[in-house]
């Protein structure tokens, strides 16, 4: 009875219970002050190594080609760059090497975490495919792999040391801008113009040169190498990039059918050098002032059919959304001016029979003196939204740019052509087209866009070329600016 007794005393004795629990659960307060301070810790680092990768990532992918493959030296260059951007967020001596990459030299490297591939728009790929390499996959990490796990403080007391902790980023070179002139074949300033582009963004499939002074470009993009002392056309300026799609020469297939006929003598042409004051040509193919139109003008799918050359004998004025084809002919403003009024729109076609006839060279340009002046805005919707003028691609030569399509605006002197005040796409594939004064919005055109397109473009003028954007219809072309993907 008296060991019962004993026992019966000591189960009701509460005395330092709390003790005994406390001790009971000090290693689920250990765990749970490991999860709150370690988890805490692991979460900030986390978020410094995603900025790291994402870093890291921005930097290597702008050492890439926006398009084609990556040279070596472009690898080794982005593997350079991400390694001096993840020490400068993460250094070695506070987080040991979270990058495990090495850079030697310019053809020497180890990418390790810095895996290179091709972005698609959806889907990384490595290795990337064929002539395709615009992109970099950054994996940053305080690892066992690195040497350099993320030590725990009082996980540690039950039996957890250290954690992994990895982030990753992929980021891509090339944004796509719209082009306000474009090069198809070469691009050229001579001497010191103050041509200003304000920003917009040049491109040649060719060369780019320019002497003297540049025009301001926002980006300049040239798919050929840079020529000697490199001069700049823009901010930032790229050689040997990809070529730049031309969208508009689709667009040929709208031409209306030609009603003139399969002879010269079809296609009337001004007395060479004698100009239009006094006209030179029969009365059918001039184009008298005011608001109507020449009295040959035969109308094909709603556009007004030209045969031969047009010239202008007084200041015209169309208010109404119009369409103008001239058929083996040069539309010459002479010294007077064409003008869109109001809402009213025109596009002008410079085309000629397919095939060509033989021994029989006209002019498929626009012509006149300095004193004249196109002030005209292009449609903004419909089959030729935004063109205001365009040659036919068919209308070629045995060598480019053809002396036929060749294109002169403003300046003053002998062999300068009419002014352009204008808004809308200038489509010249086949010629040499000169800026030699201002090309400035139409008067007409509140909301004036500009975007310049020809085989070749020599700038020696002293005049600015509009302040306006690249038009929605115009080209892109994918300048160096790396962004992040994923």
């Amino acid at each position: 009875m008296k060991f019962i007794g004993s026992l019966l005393r000591f189960l009701s004795d509460d005395q330092a219970v709390g003790s005994i629990w406390m001790l009971s659960l000090l290693p689920l307060f250990l765990v749970l002050a490991g999860f709150g301070m370690d988890g805490t810790a692991a979460f900030r680092t986390r978020d410094m190594l995603q900025s790291t990768a994402d870093a890291s990532a921005l930097a290597g992918a702008l050492q890439l080609p926006t398009t084609g493959s990556a040279s070596t030296n472009q690898q080794c260059a982005a593997v350079n760059q991400a390694l001096a951007y993840a020490h400068a967020n993460m250094s070695v001596a506070g987080f040991g090497n979270v990058l495990n990459s090495t850079y030697t030299n310019s053809t020497t490297c180890t990418p390790g975490d810095a895996v290179f591939g091709y972005w698609d728009g959806t889907t990384f790929t490595s290795p990337a495919p064929a002539n395709k390499g615009n992109a970099i996959k950054v994996t940053v990490k305080t690892a066992t792999a690195n040497s350099n796990p993320y030590p725990t403080s009082f996980l540690a007391l039950i039996g957890k040391s250290s954690w992994d902790i990895v982030a990753t980023a992929i980021a891509m070179n090339g944004v796509p801008k719209p082009v306000c002139v474009f090069g198809l074949h070469s691009f050229q300033v001579n001497g010191v113009p103050t041509a200003n582009l304000h920003g917009c963004t040049l491109a040649v499939n060719g060369p780019m040169d320019c002497n003297g002074q540049g025009v301001s470009a926002g980006f300049a993009i040239s798919s050929a190498p840079a020529p000697n002392g490199n001069p700049a056309c823009g901010q930032t300026n790229q050689y040997s990039q990809g070529t730049t799609h031309d969208p508009y020469a689709a667009l040929a297939s709208n031409i209306p059918a030609n009603p003139c006929g399969g002879t010269a003598a079809s296609y009337p042409q001004e007395v060479a050098g004698q100009g239009n004051n006094p006209p030179t040509l029969a009365a059918s193919n001039q184009w008298p002032g005011g608001s109507g139109w020449p009295t040959g003008a035969q109308i094909v799918s709603g556009a007004h059919v030209m045969c031969g050359d047009v010239q202008l004998t007084g200041n015209v004025s169309l208010s109404t959304n119009e369409t103008l084809v001239i058929e083996n002919g040069n539309l010459d403003v002479g010294s007077f001016s064409l003008t869109t009024t109001g809402s009213g729109s025109l596009t002008i076609i410079l085309t000629a029979p397919n095939p060509q006839i033989s021994g029989f060279s006209p002019g498929h340009t626009i012509i006149g003196t300095s004193s004249g002046a196109l002030n005209i805005s292009a449609p903004t919707s419909g089959t030729w939204k935004q063109m205001l003028i365009y040659q036919d691609p068919a209308v070629t030569c045995a060598t480019p740019p053809c002396s036929s399509t060749g294109v002169v605006e403003g300046g003053q002197g002998n062999g300068s052509g009419p002014v352009w005040n204008i808004d809308g796409v200038v489509y010249l594939p086949n010629a040499l087209f000169q800026i030699n004064g201002n090309v400035s919005p139409a008067s007409s055109a509140l909301n004036a866009c500009f975007t310049l397109v020809a085989y070749d473009i020599l700038i020696s003028g002293g005049g600015p070329i509009l302040a306006e954007p690249a038009c929605t219809t115009a080209p892109t072309t994918l300048v160096p600016i790396s962004r992040l993907v994923q």
